[in-house]
């Protein structure tokens, strides 16, 4: 299946393997401990291997390596909340109440700048949130922690694949071949910017040419995970240590630079 809807059923179809934890909200994730950090900066590497090992590059392969370098642990570090993708059932039900509350308890205290574009946000509070649900249950980041038949209360986070929620379009090179940091690694499912609901209303052949441009990018990507690429290339490609087998994936140790997604709340 392809699309949307196929890729929130590859998603959903991980729940009951036992490589996995069933996630029940998939979000861009921010991160805060080294797990989390690790995870961000190497699931490229680990789509890019498995992808030049025959594996189909897209949103699913995205995800597979997201799980793989977390181990079965949820994320703590907070995620920007304007698009997810959901498990339904008690321990989502229970994360909406907390996020609810959390949300009118973080601004009903006069938390901020009521002045500021940020003021309102969804990520702020939900940092909040996710950083006291994990100290309440400190096992929830440990790997291999709490399973699919959990409780109700101990709901968990996992990564969503860029091309679910893409709000850089208009920001990528004008053929859109290749952003290092974020690459489009399957076809983009979800355009979220609000720009464009303003700039383009009425003209779908407009936004149509937004899709078509940013989606080169992955054409281009996927036609050289077996070829040799001449001149724009990232440094997750092609590294010949990589061992991104399911058994043997886990979080590389070494000085490297840690990449930390930042917030890409528009203003």
């Amino acid at each position: 299946a392809t699309g949307v809807r196929g890729a929130l059923r590859a998603l959903q179809s991980r729940a009951g393997m036992k490589a996995y934890r069933h996630y029940d909200i998939r979000a861009h994730t921010f991160a805060k401990h080294r797990r989390e950090k690790i995870a961000l900066r190497d699931a490229h590497e680990c789509a890019w291997a498995l992808a030049k090992d025959g594996s189909r590059l897209g949103a699913g392969l995205e995800a597979h390596c997201y799980d793989a370098l977390m181990q079965g642990a949820s994320f703590c570090g907070g995620v920007q909340g304007g698009a997810l993708a959901v498990t339904p059932g008690p321990r989502l039900s229970k994360f909406s109440e907390d996020w609810a509350r959390a949300y009118v308890d973080y601004y009903s205290s006069s938390k901020g700048d009521e002045t500021s574009s940020s003021w309102g946000g969804d990520q702020a509070p939900l940092a909040a949130l996710m950083d006291a649900h994990c100290n309440a249950h400190p096992e929830l980041a440990l790997p291999s922690g709490p399973q699919n038949n959990t409780s109700a209360e101990k709901w968990t986070v996992g990564a969503l694949p860029y091309a679910l929620n893409v709000r850089d379009a208009s920001e990528r090179p004008s053929d859109a071949t290749l952003k290092c940091t974020v690459p489009l690694m399957g076809p983009m499912l979800v355009l979220h910017q609000k720009r464009y609901l303003k700039e383009y209303l009425g003209t779908r052949d407009r936004l149509d040419s937004v899709c078509a441009t940013t989606n080169k990018g992955y054409a281009w990507l996927s036609a050289n995970v077996t070829s040799a690429i001449e001149g724009k290339r990232c440094k997750w490609m092609g590294r010949p240590e990589v061992n991104a087998t399911d058994s043997t994936m886990r979080p590389r140790r070494g000085p490297r630079r840690q990449a930390v997604r930042t917030s890409d709340r528009e203003a």
